[in-house]
């Protein structure tokens, strides 16, 4: 069963994903965009370990 009922949209998916650039552009960029909804465990406005010489 394919996503796409429309044809036109069909044959813009293909060649699309014969795009290899394009393709692979695609995926990489959807990877960062969700490995940015984790950046806040990371990068927020509390320490997560201190360590203090005094």
């Amino acid at each position: 069963m394919s996503i796409f009922k429309n044809p036109v949209a069909k044959r813009r998916w293909q060649r699309f994903r014969e795009s290899r650039r394009g393709f692979y552009s695609a995926w990489i960029l959807l990877a960062l965009t969700l490995c940015s909804f984790g950046a806040e465990i990371f990068a927020n406005n509390r320490a997560l370990i201190v360590v203090h010489d005094g």
